[in-house]
């Protein structure tokens, strides 16, 4: 039986299109009998901690309760993570979820970057009233050792926040995938937007200043949504330590996360070779900085929503 007809007879629906398929995971989109439409994403991987799969969907059905931007978890004969024992690979995780019918998003477009950034803040605001959860630090910030689980403002975090895991509906977005949810400061999750989008500008070739246009746009939309400022450093910082998980994970790679570790050898070439060609945010801001001291730290570092236009040089 194959793996599209064993999601099918599992979850009872009516057909199934695969959407995506890859090393560690495929997701279909289920028709189901009454006409609904269902997202199953079935996680493939012998060394899944299933309980850890298990704690992130349960926070994520709190959320929803929460957060109506969400994507509602979809519970098989009354459970939220379904094992696939008799499938090719010998055994998988099944993820049901509702399936949004939406437009993807345009990084490039200043308006949809600003979306984003006013959509997580949202999400971070509904984040913050999850109940406590047996998940660890996002999968970066463990790598790096940087944060303190009793550090201010340590919260649940999306973990991977990017244009791929998002959809218009109408005047709303709508998440998805919080398989890689994970406790952190609200920044490292602003941070590894950008890290996604900066990866994705770096790896293609591309020599105009896609990167920072999406950062302006972005970041401003978060600084509104959250009503409050946000420090570039830190940002920069995270940015940085972003990158030097993806060095560490690819120098050792039994540590690091399945996407990365199942990848092939040419994927991983060209992750090496980001990580080799990647000049630190941090450094570069420092340097840029020099000639301007007589400028106040808020000036130079601090974008608030109404601030964007004034420090975008600063870049």
């Amino acid at each position: 039986m194959d793996l599209a007809t064993r999601v099918m007879k599992a979850v009872g629906a009516m057909r199934a299109d695969e959407i995506f398929g890859g090393r560690q995971s495929q997701v279909f989109r289920l028709t189901m009998p009454d006409g609904r439409l269902v997202a199953a994403k079935v996680l493939i991987d012998a060394a899944l901690d299933v309980e850890l799969v298990r704690a992130r969907i349960n926070a994520v059905v709190e959320l929803a309760d929460l957060d109506d931007r969400v994507c509602r978890p979809f519970a098989v004969d009354g459970q939220f993570v379904t094992t696939l024992d008799d499938t090719d690979e010998g055994g998988a995780l099944m993820l049901c979820s509702e399936f949004v019918e939406g437009a993807a998003l345009d990084v490039t477009e200043p308006g949809d970057a600003e979306s984003m950034g006013r959509c997580l803040a949202g999400l971070h605001g509904s984040l913050a009233q999850v109940s406590r959860h047996k998940i660890p630090m996002v999968a970066a910030l463990a790598a790096e050792h940087l944060v303190s689980p009793t550090a201010d403002g340590f919260q649940l975090l999306h973990g991977d926040f990017n244009d791929g895991n998002l959809r218009r509906v109408g005047s709303s977005l709508k998440v998805f995938d919080f398989e890689d949810c994970g406790y952190g400061p609200p920044v490292f999750d602003v941070a590894n937007a950008l890290y996604m989008v900066l990866f994705d500008t770096m790896t293609s070739g591309a020599v105009d200043d896609r990167y920072e246009r999406f950062a302006e746009s972005f970041i401003a939309g978060y600084a509104d949504g959250s009503g409050e400022s946000v420090d570039l450093r830190d940002i920069d910082g995270f940015v940085d330590a972003r990158v030097d998980a993806l060095g560490q994970w690819l120098n050792e790679l039994t540590t690091a996360p399945v996407g990365i570790r199942t990848s092939t050898a040419e994927w991983q070439a060209t992750l090496r070779q980001f990580v080799e060609n990647y000049e630190p945010r941090s450094r570069r801001r420092v340097a840029a900085r020099r000639p301007h001291q007589e400028r106040s730290r808020q000036a130079e570092t601090v974008i608030a929503a109404g601030d964007i236009g004034r420090t975008a040089e600063a870049r």
